[in-house]
């Protein structure tokens, strides 16, 4: 659907649920989606579906925010909400752990230095960063890490 910014696109983003909004939106890359919630919200809005043009707005801002937007569209179904929140949590970004103190670093680093540990440059410089490596591939992942395959 990405580049399709035709009034059937709209039709066709209007037509999928809530959770499908997102999950579509949250595939496309930025300049993508907002062409494409830019087409929908015109051409809905141009026929009448104000409604139906708030709510793609609102879910391009969730997807976009990472977060619910500080507004709701009027006539927005609870579940609508409730189906984002879920989204969201199911696509939330990996907590962080404390800062990793200058100690830390220094202790790793004469790991490193010695032997002690290996790895690749990644993993080594994540290690250093937040003291924690993960273990995925960033460019495998969403940047959210939600493991689902980005598109290329």
């Amino acid at each position: 659907m990405a580049n399709d910014y035709s009034p059937s696109s709209a039709d066709w983003l209007n037509g999928l649920s809530m959770w499908d909004v997102l999950a579509a939106l949250h595939r496309l890359g930025g300049y993508d989606r907002s062409q494409l919630v830019a087409n929908a919200t015109q051409t809905l809005t141009q026929r009448g579906r104000t409604d139906s043009a708030q709510r793609i707005t609102w879910a391009a801002e969730v997807v976009e925010l990472g977060a619910l937007p500080t507004w709701t569209p009027p006539n927005l179904p609870l579940d609508r909400v409730e189906s984002a929140r879920q989204f969201l949590a199911a696509h939330a970004r990996p907590k962080t752990g404390p800062p990793v103190t200058a100690e830390v670093k220094t202790a790793v680093s004469n790991a490193i230095q010695s032997g002690r540990i290996r790895g690749d440059n990644g993993q080594i410089a994540a290690v250093l960063k937040s003291g924690v490596y993960q273990g995925k591939r960033r460019d495998d992942l969403h940047p959210c890490e939600c493991d689902v395959p980005c598109p290329s």
